[in-house]
């Protein structure tokens, strides 16, 4: 039925590496996106700032950057998606 109807039906963990690429905010089609872009900006700027008062891995600064790294996704969508396998975690 999808390749009848010309649609492309992925399983994430092997069919791409979906994501939604930060740099095009600006410039989407979508007001939404394009505003979105300020409250991007402003996450990854606390990020900073924390990690940079952060002396040690593991203190307060250090979790509290742990912590603004969980984005939570709709069940099912799987746009989060992370591979372990390809990307392990103890890199970061």
């Amino acid at each position: 039925m999808f390749k009848t109807h010309g649609v492309f039906n992925p399983t994430l963990n092997m069919d791409t590496d979906l994501f939604i690429s930060p740099l095009l905010l600006a410039s989407s089609s979508s007001q939404e996106m394009r505003e979105g872009r300020s409250h991007y900006a402003e996450h990854f700027k606390n990020v900073i700032k924390l990690l940079s008062h952060s002396k040690n891995k593991g203190n307060i600064a250090w979790r509290d950057v742990s912590r603004l790294f969980h984005f939570p996704e709709v069940i099912g969508i799987g746009l989060g998606y992370f591979n372990v396998r390809r990307y392990p975690l103890q890199n970061y």
